[in-house]
């Protein structure tokens, strides 16, 4: 009897195991639309994209219908990488100083509404996704909601520290929007 269970055991430890080999190496090296698409978000690739114009355009602007093009080619996993990609785009506004925070946390915002309305019709392709991501779904839904939540919690901070932010419509429209959607994907 303890002969099978000493079986079970050693199959179960040596699947894991070739499971956390072999996984990780494969989602890194295995080429995507995702991928694709995320490395014109790349400084390399910002002269291209974003070319020099007489008006001096934000990175959030620039990119913010690539975002859309992002949820649509993204698979579970990838999803969960796209507020990220955003809050990239956001330090590096600010790390160059041309525009106020005040703009930039607007632009933010407008870029993350966006992405929740985008995820809201999102819907899992055959095409990007495995056996893999379909097992780990809860997991990604519960991170990507903490994610959510986070941002949350970061505007929510922002409006305290900044209290004549939501004095501009569209400003309010975009906090309300945020903080009044759950995002039910997966």
């Amino acid at each position: 009897m303890s002969n099978t269970f000493k079986k079970i055991f050693l199959f179960i430890f040596y699947f894991s195991l070739f499971l956390l080999v072999t996984l990780p190496p494969y989602y890194f090296f295995k080429d995507t639309e995702f991928k694709k698409l995320s490395n014109s978000f790349s400084v390399e690739q910002v002269r291209t994209t974003c070319p020099i114009s007489p008006e001096k355009e934000s990175y959030l602007d620039c990119f913010r219908p690539s975002i859309i093009k992002l949820i649509e080619a993204a698979s579970p996993m990838e999803v969960l990488k796209i507020p990220s990609l955003i809050k990239d785009l956001r330090d590096r506004d600010i790390y160059q100083g041309v525009f106020p925070s005040q703009t930039l946390q607007s632009q933010y915002l407008g870029s993350i509404v966006v992405m929740i309305r985008n995820l809201s019709l999102y819907e899992i392709k055959r095409k990007n996704i495995d056996f893999f991501q379909i097992l780990i779904l809860p997991f990604i839904r519960t991170y990507f909601q903490r994610t959510l939540a986070q941002i949350k919690e970061e505007t929510n901070q922002y409006v305290k520290d900044n209290p004549d932010f939501l004095s501009i419509e569209m400003n309010k429209m975009n906090f309300n929007l945020i903080n009044s959607t759950r995002i039910e994907i997966f």
